[in-house]
This record gives structure tokens, C-alpha cells and sequence, in this order.
């Protein structure tokens, strides 16, 4: 049972890494369109919510993995499963609101690269497979952007999961201590 949170934790980080930059891909490449052919419906649902897919993995991505390092670094606090677990709850609940938060924070700053970028893609590439990759660069950038933010507030989120129960006595006894 202990290490039942870590195992929780560490797959839903790998799915939430696999949904992001898959819809990242799609979304900078515009694959979808190869769905749309095959399955019209699946496509036109897929094409109306890739952005949402990607940002929502991103986020999740990121949440997941800053808790997975905070937990690490609260050493036997972090250890306490309850605490692990508490401390996903609060993460899932918080996904929703942080997803269009971590989004919009992620726009603010630099470009990813800008005009130079474009322009060495462009003469590197030809100006179609230049502007193909730019936008793959541009939808990466974004995705790391946003899991960055959302890192910060997985830590944060563990740190204050780990405190209420500190203070509340449950996630080690004062033995030892």
C-alpha cells in the first residue's frame, strides 16, 4: 500500500504527458485533419477541442510532476501515503481552474523565438516546412510554458496539503522527531 500513491501519481503523469504532446503535435501539425477524413465526427470534435486537450495535458503535466517533486523533497512528510494522497485530490480539484490560468500566464513574455527564429526556420527549411516548423516549435514552447507554471503550483499545492496535515498531527508522529 505504500507505494500505491507514487505508482497512481507517476501514471497518471505519463498519461497526462502522452495526452498533451499528442494534441500538441496535432494541433501544431494539424494531423487532424487525417481523422477527419477517416471518422468525420471523432475529427470535428478532436479539431474543436485540441487546444483545450493540450493546455488541460499540459497543466496536468505539470501539477503532477510538481507534486511528485515536492513530495520528494518533504522527506518523511512526503513519504506519509495520506498526504500523497490528499495532496492528488486537491490537485484534481484545482486542474479546472489552473488549466485556463496557466494558459493565459504562458502567453505573457517571449514569443518563442520570433522573427529571427522564423526567419532561420524559413531559410533552413523553405518557406512552407519553415512555417511547419514554427509552428511546432511555437506549440512545444507553449506546452513547456504552461507545464512550467502548473509545476509551480503542484509544489505549491503538496507543500500546503503537507502543512494542513502537519499541523494537524496525522503524517508522522512526533517519535523520532
Amino acid at each position: 500500500m505504500r507505494r500505491a500513491p507514487v505508482r497512481t501519481i507517476g501514471r497518471l503523469t505519463a498519461i497526462a504527458l502522452a495526452l498533451g504532446l499528442a494534441a500538441a503535435a496535432s494541433y501544431a501539425t494539424g494531423a487532424v485533419t487525417i481523422v477527419r477524413m477517416a471518422r468525420p465526427a471523432l475529427g470535428a470534435w478532436l479539431a474543436a477541442r485540441q487546444f483545450y486537450l493540450m493546455t488541460g495535458g499540459a497543466t496536468a503535466f505539470g501539477m503532477l510532476a510538481g507534486l511528485r517533486i515536492a513530495r520528494r523533497l518533504a522527506g518523511r512528510l512526503g513519504a506519509a501515503p495520506v498526504a500523497a494522497w490528499a495532496a492528488l485530490a486537491v490537485a484534481l480539484v484545482a486542474l479546472a481552474p489552473m488549466t485556463p490560468l496557466c494558459a493565459d500566464a504562458a502567453r505573457f513574455g517571449s514569443g518563442g523565438g520570433g522573427p529571427r527564429l522564423e526567419s532561420w526556420l524559413v531559410g533552413r527549411f523553405g518557406y512552407e516546412g519553415g512555417e511547419r516548423a514554427l509552428a511546432i516549435v511555437i506549440a512545444f514552447y507553449y506546452f513547456a510554458r504552461i507545464a512550467g507554471l502548473a509545476l509551480l503550483a503542484g509544489g505549491a499545492i503538496f507543500a500546503l496539503v503537507a502543512a494542513a496535515l502537519c499541523g494537524g498531527g496525522r503524517a508522522y508522529s512526533s517519535r523520532g522527531s
